[in-house]
């Protein structure tokens, strides 16, 4: 019988796909067309590489499950980018969100949204090549430029009630408006939801607790209909995912920096069952090791599976 993989094991293994190093081809292809690490790729701390190894890992799960019961399995990528992103302070990239969905071939559709043209452009001429790369993939590529709170209405109209969908939210200074994004929800039943709770609103919520102003009131109701200033904001997004998105279960993540500061986290909630819904547990057991380990760690693995050499450029 094989050893049991520790922690730190199961999270190299996860970190040797976001690098890229399990699929050398792929990023040989990519060099080879001058399609690796470019100036436009967002830059973010080593911390992100856990959040990258915790959506990765529930992709498998989801389209394990879901492939078994719908027609059709789509990844929405909210805030798309580019397709890679690279580690601050180093010369390492990983791949970014839409091409880990990609990759994981059990999607039959990846929906990636980015409002810079630069990065759509992008991500589009990588998914191009990674597929050909790839070979025999069915997967549809839709990748779009626009604002995700405008383009959901049409997005919406492909979603019917024998589509499954995991939503995927990570923005990055434009704030998503979750009264829109109820015009997707409201297409189907099974919608899982992973989002980064650090974006502006929390922001906002702390403006408006330390200095109240009617127009910061406003705005906050502009995205989260339910918002009362008095109370917490956490509560509110717990609130308004049960009642408006119908997602009861989940499980919340730390993403921890260097000196275990937790930067943000990263929430799952996911769709009714009759049945205690297993995949869960296994998520929060794998949720428990990302949270064992910070950015610095994190970074120290990345270089690890790397070794001298930088796949990406």
């Amino acid at each position: 019988m094989p050893k049991r993989k520790d922690d730190y094991d199961r999270l190299k293994d996860q970190v040797k796909i976001i690098s890229g190093i399990d699929k050398p081809n792929i990023i040989n292809a990519l060099k080879s067309k001058g399609m690796s690490g470019n100036p436009i790729d967002p830059e973010y701390h080593p911390h992100t590489i856990l959040k990258l190894c915790y959506l990765n890992y529930y992709l498998d799960i989801f389209t394990r499950i879901a492939k078994k019961y719908f027609d059709k399995v789509v990844f929405i990528d909210a805030f798309g980018g580019s397709g890679f992103v690279k580690i601050k302070n180093t010369e390492y990239y990983v791949y970014g969100s839409s091409v880990l969905a990609y990759l994981n071939r059990n999607f039959h559709e990846v929906i990636s949204i980015d409002i810079e043209p630069d990065r759509s452009n992008l991500l589009k001429e990588r998914l191009n090549i990674i597929k050909d790369v790839m070979g025999g993939i069915d997967t549809k590529i839709n990748v779009i430029t626009g604002d995700v709170n405008t383009l959901i209405h049409d997005i919406s109209d492909e979603i019917t009630q024998s589509t499954c969908v995991l939503l995927f939210i990570d923005p990055e200074g434009l704030e998503p408006n979750f009264s829109e994004l109820l015009n997707l929800t409201n297409k189907s039943d099974f919608i899982d939801l992973l989002l980064n709770k650090n974006w502006g609103i929390y922001r906002l919520d702390g403006k408006i607790k330390k200095e109240f102003r009617d127009k910061d009131i406003e705005k906050m109701k502009a995205y989260l209909s339910n918002y009362q200033e008095e109370s917490s904001l956490d509560n509110t997004l717990l609130e308004f995912f049960e009642k408006s998105f119908g997602k009861p279960m989940g499980n919340e993540v730390k993403i921890k920096s260097k000196g275990e500061k937790v930067e943000y986290s990263i929430i799952l909630r996911v769709r009714k069952t009759k049945k205690d819904s297993t995949w869960i547990k296994s998520m929060e057991d794998f949720g428990s090791i990302i949270e064992k380990y910070n950015g610095e760690t994190s970074l120290t693995i990345l270089e690890e599976v790397n070794g001298s050499q930088n796949f990406f450029v």
